[in-house]
């Protein structure tokens, strides 16, 4: 599974390079070309799926520092998602199911999952 973190995050950084600078500053994991709109309903989709505003994760007008730890485990987070994703359509092909899954799975409205207390 390291493995396949790495390497989805390796293409992802490829990807970035391949399609050239856009308005976002600093954009790691997530596609750089992507819409404003399309960029906000996912950030709005993590914030309700932790149960946190944007200053959980970001430094307040300057949305594009990593001075947060919380930002820097996020990407993990997302990439660690876009694994699974693609292991759960290569797991059950003729039913995709993967986008069903994503960061409230787990975490339910909460930034620490009460079933990760108990492993």
């Amino acid at each position: 599974m390291k493995i396949k973190f790495f390497l989805l995050v390796f293409i992802l950084g490829l990807a970035n390079i391949g399609n050239g600078q856009s308005d976002y500053k600093n954009l790691k994991v997530l596609d750089p070309t992507i819409e404003k709109s399309e960029l906000k309903l996912l950030m709005n989709g993590y914030a309700k799926s932790l149960g946190v505003k944007c200053v959980f994760c970001h430094v307040r007008d300057a949305f594009h520092k990593d001075d947060k730890e919380h930002k820097l485990v996020a990407r993990k987070m997302i990439a660690m998602t876009a694994g699974i994703r693609a292991d759960l359509k290569k797991t059950f092909p003729k039913k995709d199911v993967s986008e069903k899954f994503n960061c409230a799975v787990c975490h339910a409205g909460s930034t620490d999952p009460e079933w990760a207390e108990t492993h």
